[in-house]
């Protein structure tokens, strides 16, 4: 079967070289949109947003161009436009391979389901399951010694001074979202379904149960100047609980835990949440990057997502990324996943990148 361009790419085929460049940003529905505008041989123009059919097209053909005739000085560019461009052309395949040293590719994650399950899940879980048996008056004491293994464990806790025991089982739905299957709470047959989202924004859950009819939502938003962590329960369609209170920023000299892994060189704020989580957020001029951490018995874990965007628009964080992966981290072990992000991003990521995920069993430090 022969593939056939649209016109719009056959347009962009015919550039071969360009007298001016305009990266910009335009506003749709509340939502940044990256724009490409380009003006090449003499008369000809071609003006398209990230939405448009071909702009991935034309994003790589302007950095096509640009790195072979930048030398020469004769496009026109603005100032935020050749740092875009700049930026976009280092990261060439050699500099992914220098990223990737010592790293070994494997077919899924591996820790990062780990740090996922063992780390921060549990944690919210407890967090949840303590809300409702509150609502019921009904004060929760954990055991700090569960049965747990892959995916699975058993939490055991005294609820009003009798023994309780949950079963559980955690399964990763896509990149950022994993679903924990608790039975046991306040009734033997119910079962709660909980999902956990960790995400750039923050955290959110939401939770309901089959049999006893509460349902609810935890939330720790940080994407706003000031972050805020709501926590709700609804019980048979009525609310029974809410509470919304300002996430204050630490000043935690334990912020050394994560900075010390991969981050020495980056300023983080960190935020402290009430089940004993720790939010890293991060940003520097090439990449945004947000980290949450847990402490097991042995070492600090760190899971996160971390981007480098064409897009300095940092507050949004809406635009087009050069790319994107999450990566978990103790001081042993170190993974990387490179995710699809779902919107227009340059062929040479999207072909040989995206979607793959690389181990590292570090006895040295390996840089980002």
């Amino acid at each position: 079967m022969v593939q056939r361009m649209s016109e719009t790419e056959l347009q962009i085929s015919s550039i071969k070289n360009l007298d001016m460049v305009n990266i910009y940003h335009l506003f749709d529905d509340g939502k940044s949109l990256l724009g490409i505008l380009a003006y090449y041989e003499g008369s000809k123009v071609i003006n398209l947003c990230a939405a448009d059919e071909g702009f991935p097209v034309l994003l790589d053909k302007i950095v096509e161009v640009y790195s072979r005739e930048k030398q020469y000085g004769r496009i026109v560019l603005d100032y935020n436009t050749k740092q875009i461009l700049d930026r976009s052309i280092s990261l060439s395949t050699d500099n992914y391979e220098k990223m990737l040293s010592g790293y070994t590719e494997t077919a899924q994650p591996i820790f990062l389901d780990k740090a996922f399950v063992h780390i921060l899940a549990l944690p919210i879980v407890k967090y949840v399951v303590e809300g409702i048996y509150s609502v019921n008056d009904m004060p929760v004491s954990w055991d700090i010694y569960n049965k747990s293994w892959y995916g699975r464990g058993i939490l055991t806790a005294s609820v009003n001074k009798k023994t309780a025991r949950f079963p559980y089982r955690i399964t990763r739905q896509n990149d950022k979202l994993y679903r924990v299957i608790i039975n046991g709470v306040l009734r033997q047959s119910n079962t709660l379904t909980i999902d956990i989202m960790h995400d750039m924004k923050g955290i959110g859950v939401s939770f309901y149960d089959a049999l006893c009819g509460y349902e609810g939502n935890l939330t720790a938003d940080i994407s706003e100047a000031t972050p805020t962590l709501q926590f709700s329960i609804d019980s048979i369609g009525k609310r029974v609980y809410y509470t919304e209170d300002t996430i204050t920023e630490s000043d935690s000299e334990e912020s050394g835990n994560v900075t010390k892994l991969s981050f020495a060189d980056t300023e983080f704020k960190e935020y402290r949440l009430p089940w004993g989580e720790r939010i890293f957020v991060a940003i520097d001029n090439d990449r945004t990057q947000c980290v949450f951490a847990g402490s097991s018995v042995a070492e600090t874990i760190s899971y996160g997502i971390c981007s480098v965007g064409l897009d300095d628009n940092k507050k949004t964080r809406i635009g087009l990324g050069l790319f994107s992966y999450m990566f978990f981290e103790s001081a042993s072990k170190k993974e990387l996943h490179f995710l699809d992000m779902g919107y227009p991003q340059l062929a040479l990521y999207k072909e040989n990148y995206a979607g793959k995920c690389y181990t590292l069993n570090k006895g040295v430090h390996h840089g980002n």
